[in-house]
């Protein structure tokens, strides 16, 4: 198996470095390209002379026929989450590039407030195996729900059961001798399109929703900061957290 890892790195290494001139050459002619952040645009205008004006910054957006604000105590009622009084919630990929491990570290350190407080990870991924020991090894496998893969239709369900919706999705690109952080995730659109306020990283693409007052954003990557955010917003009473949403 590593060997035929192997193979395929320096495969796909040969193939990059014979089609790189190629695609270079067509990005530098088109006569507009669109990308989802300014960091992004950024690392494009810089990896692939591309003149800055050709680039047009289009945020991720959401359907909001799909995603829409709802009740939820009825939707914990409809999930079977009703033993929760409170939910923090991530939906997406359960790996450890998506942070997913300091988020349950922050929620440990979540536990001296109410014991009725509970994390629920809708998705599925390679790590939920170690995120599971992990909740254990934290001491809260019993207030975290692992959903598992959930049919998309029933996405904006859990969603509608939070009161605090997460995504930790950070992608870091190398211009010059800068990098660059940013989050472009099109979970968050979702998230607010069901009314729900967003806490992520406190990078370029997340940063509107402390300036919008719809979320917070916490320090990368530190935990003490991702939980000082999440007890304000769980802290907030249900006009608060509604007139946010």
């Amino acid at each position: 198996m590593r060997a035929s890892r192997s193979r395929l790195a320096r495969s796909a290494g040969l193939v990059g470095r014979a089609f790189g001139p190629v695609y270079r050459s067509l990005l530098q002619d088109v006569p507009m390209a669109d990308t989802v952040s300014e960091a992004y645009a950024e690392w494009l205008h810089h990896t692939f002379a591309i003149p800055r004006e050709r680039l047009l910054v289009i945020p991720n957006g959401a359907n909001t026929e799909v995603f829409t604000p709802g009740d939820p105590a009825a939707a914990r009622k409809e999930l079977g989450l009703e033993r929760f009084e409170r939910i923090i919630g991530y939906v997406g990929s359960l790996t450890m590039i998506r942070h997913v491990d300091r988020l349950l570290r922050s929620f440990r350190d979540l536990a001296d407030g109410p014991a009725t407080t509970g994390l629920v990870l809708v998705g599925e991924g390679k790590d939920r195996g170690a995120l599971e020991e992990l909740a254990v090894e934290l001491g809260v496998r019993d207030r975290v729900v692992f959903t598992g893969a959930v049919p998309y239709p029933r996405v904006p369900s859990y969603i509608r059961a939070f009161d605090v919706a997460v995504d930790l999705t950070l992608v870091a690109m190398r211009v010059g001798d800068r990098v660059l952080r940013t989050s472009f995730s099109q979970k968050i659109p979702q998230y607010l399109a069901c009314g729900v306020p967003v806490v992520a990283w406190d990078v370029d693409g997340a940063r509107f929703l402390a300036a919008e007052r719809i979320g917070g954003v916490a320090r990368f990557p530190e935990v003490a900061a991702l939980t000082v955010v999440l007890r304000a917003l769980l802290d907030l009473d249900d006009d608060q957290r509604r007139a946010m949403g």
